[in-house]
Order: C-alpha cells, then structure tokens, then sequence
C-alpha cells in the first residue's frame, strides 16, 4: 500500500505493509496495544508553503499526477526496498498486516487464588494467538477494531471476557492464557462438606481416674450439639474438611479440631475460649447436652435457634447462649467449590492508548453485554518499557474499578449458595484492584526467547470480608521458554 503525506515544505511517498507490536498491560492477559508503524519515506519533491487550502489542493493534486505517472518504477524501486527494510527490521514484537502470531510458553509457575478452599494455578504451558489486520485484532481471549489511530494516539472498540470467575474454575479459558497456565494432569478439588455436622467440645486432655499424671490422658467432659453447619472458635473460622488442626485458645491453651466425616471434635478448650456454632438444629433437649462430668447451662431456651455461643467456665461449666451476636459467625467462610456456578461475563466497549517517549497510556471503558451481572469496569494501565542491551524490560501500573454488580456477583454469597443466613454477604459498594508488574524477555534466537514475570494483585477492600475470599493478594510468577512459531 502506497500512501501519500506531507510534513512541512517535503512531500512522501509512504510504503506499506504496517507493522504492529504489542506491549501486555491489563491485568491477567488484558492487553493494551501499542502500534508501530514501519513506514518507509521517499522524498519527492519540495514545494514553497502557502497556507492556504487552495494551495494544499494544488500541491496534492501535483502529487497524485506524479504518483500516476511514476507508479510502475515506483512499485518495483519500493519492492527491492521494502524487502531489504523488512528484512532488517529488529522490532521483534512486531508482525506483519494480515499475519497470525502462535507462541508457546514452557516453563514454571504460579498463580495463587484468593477464595478460600481454592487452588492456586500452576502455569506451565502459556499459549498466545494473535491476528492484525488493518483494523481488526484477535489477542488470545480477545477482539477488536481500531477506530482511529496515529503515531501517539489509539481507539479502538474491544470485546473482552471478564476474569473473575477464573478463581472459581480451573479449567477457566484464562487459565490458558499468557496469564494463565495449562495445569499438568488433575488436582483433586477439596472434599465437599457434609450438610450438617455432629459437634463434641471439651476441656483439655486429664489424666484417667486412679492413674499417676504421667499415665494415658483421656477427654474430659464437655458439651455435645447433634447438628451444625459451620463452626467458629475464638473468631477464627474451622476449614471443615478431613483432618486435624491445631490452634492456640485464649489463654495460649493448644486446641485440637479433628473432623472425621461429618463428626467434629475440639478438644482443649478453657475459660475464656469461645466455640461459635450456625446453622444448628436444636428441636429436643438432646441436641445439646453435656458428657462426662461436664455441666451445661442454658441462657435461652429458644427452640428456633440457628446459632449457638458456647463459652467454657469454671468448675467444667458450659454456658451455651442461643441465637447470640457474635463476631465470628460473620466472619465464618465457605469454600469455592461449594457455592453456585459463577459464568464468565462478555464484556465490550472501548479501549485508548496513549504513547509518551518513555512510557504509554491504557485506558478501557467495558460493560457486561451478556446480562451475566450486568456491572461494568474501568481499566487504567501504564507500561514503562526499556531495553538493555538484547534484554527487554518493562514494568506495569495498573487499577481496574469493578462496578458493585460485578463484585456482588462473583464474591457476594446469597441463598444461591448456601442456606446459613450468617454467611450471606453483599458489598455496599464498588471497588478499585490495584496491580503491578514486572515483564523481562531476552531472545535466543529466532524461534527461541526466555521470559520471566512477577504480578501482584490485590482485590477490593470492600470484598474483604466476603466468607468466599481469604486473601485480598494475588501472586502470580513465571520463568521459562518461549517458542516463536
């Protein structure tokens, strides 16, 4: 493609194709573009500059008269050129107009995931897919078409999937992306929690009747709850799945908590501990009662009760309070893989970017078009790309604005997920994911590069106290090869 422009008093002849490189911004694969355009300049001729239209009309005029006539020595002077500039061209990022770009990435990592009970992603295979024609793109997981662009400025208008619901399924398309990784072989999901759980709490292990202190120990009394859903002690939520584990009580006392199917024991509890039942099911006198020497005292005789208080005292007392407010059972959690299915969301609208001299501007505008949630985000990046020597560095900035309807949607826990009123929870409001970092590439050889990056993330603040997150940090790192198709 031939092109004619003008800069001041020269006119040139600017010879295509285009090239197009990319620069990797968005948070988890979402790219933002950068266009380089590998032109090359023939100086045509010089004319005097009159600002006036007419003149312009007229020099452009002369210009096309001169382009007609020169056209077949043209065509054949910029085909030897063109193949000689091309072929020197060391923009690695770059490709070609109507050109598919495949990569594959070998090496080691991990993403960590922020739910709770969920598993963090080993990333090791990353594919990456690329298409650029004049104006529309494919990038792995997402689609475009460039509206408007020159040497600084971008427009485009994008189609992207959400990638919150990657957390919730590992098997999520980003979890095949450069963002993602191809895990080698299964991991078995946690097991899923009974419905409801036999409950037998005690005081710390004594020594059995008519045995020296040295001798076995054995349990002592304590309280028996024939039925709950989720159990709390001292403020911190109980993982209920198989197994034993330990915790300090108030006082620096050890607790064990042993769940063996749908029986939960917690043995070593003192004065000043405070055990947290919901989702009980107290009908008759004999869904709490007490065992061995223990006493049990009863603050409510509420048969409607859906949670239980249970503090130790003196004298192997139990005071077992109903329907208490308590801190813990809203703090109680709920794994990933048991609350409903969350869907990825299409999302579409439109993308700017910027370059400075040292640095370039991202900017995406996107709202849900598949009535998944229905919310909408906002996305700001800035990459600050260098080189040294062969080695390729850049470092990324980043936010994205969640709306309140996509954090619902995803870490929000209603009747949908669970019948335990105390663990529903909704965000009050819309949140900001902070995020930064660190790519390095170096090339080997021509099919052959090695690539390392370091991302953290962190989620919204107001999504911190949601029963399905654990941690508001997201870690992912990766080191290996990649294979240039």
């Amino acid at each position: 493609m031939i092109i004619l422009a003008r800069r001041g008093s020269v006119h040139y002849l600017l010879l295509a194709p285009v090239k197009k490189c990319t620069r990797t911004g968005f948070p988890d694969s979402h790219t933002a573009r950068m266009i380089c355009t590998r032109l090359v300049k023939l100086r045509m001729f010089e004319t005097p500059v009159k600002n006036t239209a007419s003149a312009s009309l007229s020099r452009a005029k002369l210009a096309r008269q001169r382009l007609r006539r020169w056209r077949p020595l043209l065509l054949v002077f910029f085909g030897v050129i063109s193949s000689t500039v091309f072929a020197q061209d060391d923009c690695s990022d770059c490709v070609e107009v109507d050109t598919w770009r495949v990569n594959v990435g070998i090496g080691a990592g991990m993403r960590s995931n922020p739910l709770h009970g969920g598993d963090d992603t080993p990333l090791i295979l990353l594919p990456e897919v690329s298409y650029y024609g004049e104006r529309f793109f494919l990038e792995n997981l997402e689609m475009g078409f460039t509206l408007f662009e020159n040497e600084r400025h971008q427009l485009n208008a994008l189609v992207t999937p959400s990638y919150d619901q990657m957390y919730f399924n590992r098997w999520d398309p980003f979890n095949f992306s450069d963002a993602g990784g191809f895990t080698a072989g299964s991991v078995p999901a946690a097991p899923l929690a009974a419905s409801s759980y036999q409950v037998n709490i005690s005081g710390p292990m004594v020594p059995a009747e008519g045995l020296p202190s040295s001798g076995p120990a054995i349990v002592s009394g304590g309280v028996y709850v024939a039925s709950a859903r989720s159990v709390a002690i001292n403020n911190h939520p109980i993982d209920l799945t198989n197994g034993t584990q330990y915790l300090f009580g108030a006082d620096g006392n050890p607790i064990a908590v042993e769940i063996i199917g749908d029986t939960v024991s917690i043995v070593g509890v003192v004065e000043g501990d405070r055990i947290e039942l919901a989702g009980v099911n107290v009908s008759s006198a004999e869904d709490v009662d007490s065992r061995g020497n223990a006493e049990v005292e009863f603050s409510s005789a509420d048969s409607s009760a859906d949670s239980l208080r249970i503090d130790p005292a003196e004298g192997g007392r139990y005071l077992v309070t109903a329907n208490a407010a308590t801190q813990a059972v809203s703090g109680q959690k709920i794994a990933a893989d048991q609350v409903a299915h969350r869907k990825m969301a299409g999302l579409a609208g439109i993308e700017y970017s910027y370059t400075f001299a040292y640095a370039s501007l991202h900017l995406q505008a996107l709202s849900d078009f598949t009535s998944v949630h229905g919310g909408h985000e906002l996305r700001a990046a800035v990459i600050f790309p260098w080189q040294l020597g062969e080695q390729k560095w850049a470092v990324t900035l980043g936010g994205n604005y969640k709306s309140r309807h996509i954090l619902d949607y995803y870490y929000g826990v209603s009747a949908r997920d669970t019948d335990i009123n105390a663990l529903h929870f909704s965000p009050t409001s819309a949140g900001i994911e902070g995020m930064v970092r660190l790519d390095w590439q170096l090339p080997l050889s021509d099919h052959w590069s090695l690539r390392a990056m370091l991302q953290y993330s962190e989620l919204p603040d107001v999504i911190a106290n949601s029963p399905l997150v654990s941690e508001r940090g997201v870690g992912s790192a990766f080191f290996g090869g990649i294979y240039h198709f």
